[in-house]
């Protein structure tokens, strides 16, 4: 059971506005003061379960009001002034109104009715974890602290040390999850051998919240067998405490979760770290909040540079500055010839391409190492190699470099077409000092030979070679069309 849609005709500064949502992951953004709380709220009180049952830090799986906010009655926050309806893929809708709450010897107030019942019987009957700021408080300035014995099991302490040491990229050192009980929150936290709970940076509380919540859920699907139908999780400022790389790493994990788990998750975050890796995952979706026209709207598959100006206030013209050219590295100038050939001017009008001198291994040798330039950038490969899966490479067409490729062509090509490419040009004159190849191509002696082949030949052929590209792409159509597919995703 997934939520699609949430309408909300009224509620505080949200009116009539309706949000859609995906199977997975939600991220909700937008600036301060749009709500993105508020609608975990919505989304959280509409649930309830089983009291018995509880989550691995002692909680029931649900969540109420004033977990996450509280109404400022009866000055601002009125009855009949808080309505929406939710709606599920089972074709369900759930409608919620806020009544009032008159009871002898009671503090007048208002209650939120889910349904049509008073009663809270309304609700639907499913399991919800709500991780709110609360759990940002510092240990350190708590009260009172109590250490638990853990009820984990072997296989659950694996799991959350291999969650916690794989988000926050730690490689040598050697966890524990021990569980604490504080005012503010209770979870199990990591302690190594050189400190416990005290010495932890508030990431690492934050992910052990996280951590202690996926296995609850992990539990109840256990213990529940067939009677499992998933469950919703809601975290409040998801990248909180947070450093860019583990905010990715955490993307990665809920993704992964929420598909093992069958769980939907919605947070609030104003990374655009966490933005970026979010929109790149299937069945999930980033709703941005915008208050830029006096009402609060959701928009829907905004691109990174128009979250960024959004969230950084940037002026009118920013947009120009933030999506500058994107810079594409090649091996070497044959392969700048054959990329500006193929592809068309309206994807060339926004990159700059670059050749390295480097070798292929080189080039993907710094792309695994992700540095920053070369991160945000196109690494293109000859066609004679393969891209390791590394995700910011890609082979131009063929089985060969751009020479070796060229080279076979006009082989092959009719000598009466070579005035074609240059009045006078004969296909003696192209191969009067390499008539024939020692060899396949792939040693260095004969590589050599070839570009310095194709750099004397290059005179003749216009700029860029263009020339003789345009004759193999007459003949290319179908693999230059499908690598042009390829390098508009890529970019």
């Amino acid at each position: 059971m997934k939520i699609t849609e949430i309408e909300i005709k009224k509620f505080r500064n949200l009116a009539d506005i309706s949000i859609l949502f995906a199977n997975r992951l939600n991220a909700i953004a937008g600036q301060n003061g749009t709500s993105k709380t508020s609608i975990l709220g919505l989304i959280g009180h509409i649930f309830t379960f089983d009291k018995e049952i509880k989550t691995l830090s002692g909680k029931n799986f649900y969540t109420n009001f004033s977990e996450i906010f509280r109404f400022a009655y009866p000055d601002f926050d009125k009855s009949g002034e808080h309505i929406w309806n939710t709606k599920f893929d089972t074709k369900k809708d759930v409608p919620a109104i806020s009544y009032d709450r008159k009871e002898a010897g009671k503090k007048d107030t208002i209650r939120v009715r889910v349904g049509k019942s008073e009663k809270g019987s309304g609700k639907i009957k499913f399991p919800v974890i709500y991780l709110g700021m609360g759990r940002l408080f510092p240990l350190t300035l708590e009260s009172e602290i109590k250490c638990n014995d853990s009820i984990l099991s072997e296989k659950e302490i694996k799991e959350f040390i291999d969650l916690h040491n794989e988000i926050l990229l730690i490689i040598d050192e050697k966890i524990v999850p021990e569980s604490i009980t504080a005012l503010n929150k209770s979870f199990y936290a990591p302690k190594t051998e050189l400190y416990n709970h005290l010495g932890n940076s508030a990431g690492q509380d934050n992910i052990g919240q996280i951590i202690t919540a996926l296995i609850s859920f992990k539990r109840l699907q256990t213990s529940q067998g067939d009677n499992y139908k998933g469950g919703i999780l809601l975290i409040d400022e998801l990248d909180a405490s947070l450093f860019p790389a583990a905010q990715m790493k955490l993307i990665e994990k809920l993704d992964k979760k929420a598909q093992e788990l069958n769980l939907q998750i919605f947070f609030t975050t104003h990374s655009l770290e966490v933005l970026s890796e979010t929109s790149k995952k299937q069945n999930s979706k980033v709703i941005y909040l915008d208050k830029n026209c006096g009402k609060i709207l959701p928009k829907y598959d905004l691109d990174i540079d128009e979250l960024k100006k959004d969230l950084l206030v940037l002026g009118p013209d920013a947009l120009k500055e933030i999506r500058r050219k994107k810079f594409v590295y090649c091996e070497d100038e044959e392969a700048v010839d054959m990329l500006k050939n193929i592809l068309p001017k309206e994807v060339k009008d926004n990159i700059e391409i670059f050749p390295t001198k480097l070798g292929k291994d080189q080039l993907k040798d710094i792309a695994r190492k992700k540095i920053p330039d070369f991160k945000k950038s196109l690494i293109v490969l000859d066609g004679d190699t393969t891209t390791g899966r590394i995700s910011n490479v890609i082979c131009l067409p063929g089985n060969f470099g751009p020479d070796r490729l060229i080279y076979d062509f006009l082989k092959l090509l009719d000598a009466s077409i070579f005035g074609q490419i240059k009045d006078g040009y004969t296909k003696q004159f192209c191969f009067r000092e390499i008539n024939t190849l020692d060899s396949s191509g792939d040693d260095v002696r004969t590589r050599d030979k070839l570009k310095r082949w194709y750099k004397e030949q290059r005179k003749n052929w216009g700029r860029s070679s263009s020339r003789v590209w345009k004759l193999w792409m007459d003949q290319n159509e179908e693999i230059a069309s499908v690598f042009k597919e390829e390098f508009k995703k890529s970019i």
